[in-house]
């Protein structure tokens, strides 16, 4: 009901579609859910709420190929979008494509060059992939990019650690 008086008073906006497919994943019913994003894509086609929905459905039904699609679909519409650049990157990661996952966060850290979550991510996944070097470099760069970002500073000093360097 609420979903429905929202798509009345926002006549031409995909978020109450996208409202109602979570509330139609919170009762199982994914056949209904999956309208509902489509149904919000089909009024806004880069919404990424919906895309980000429907790719983790497609993941859940074993179709990677799918969802990777729907990422690099909105890329070609928007070129500079860090969300998806991430979203691939967690499919790669999933995929156990190390350097795949690294080149999308790559991509996004130089798409959005004042954002720190794609050099997180960046100092993350070079520690994991045991290169503590060129988690250090990048630590360096968010030093300097956001100096009082709590998250940012906890992956600084992660790199760090990993690079058996002092602070």
């Amino acid at each position: 009901a609420t979903t429905d008086e929202l798509e009345k008073r926002l006549k031409g906006n995909p978020l109450p579609f996208n409202l109602r497919g979570a509330a139609y994943l919170g009762k199982g019913d994914l056949a209904k859910e999956r309208q509902s994003f489509e149904k919000a894509l089909a009024i806004q086609p880069d919404f990424f709420p919906a895309i980000r929905n429907l790719a983790q459905l497609d993941l859940r039904d074993g179709k990677a190929d799918v969802a990777r699609q729907r990422y690099t679909s909105l890329l070609e519409r928007n070129p500079k979008n860090v969300a998806a650049m991430l979203e691939l990157a967690d499919i790669a990661a999933a995929e156990k494509k190390d350097d795949d996952a690294i080149s999308w966060i790559e991509k996004a850290r130089a798409a959005d060059p004042k954002a720190t979550a794609p050099r997180v991510r960046l100092i993350d996944a070079y520690i994991a992939t045991n290169r503590p070097d060129k988690a250090l470099t990048v630590a360096h760069e968010l030093e300097q990019a956001a100096p009082t970002d709590i998250v940012a500073l906890q992956a600084v000093a992660r790199s760090y650690a990993a690079s058996n360097q002092p602070l």
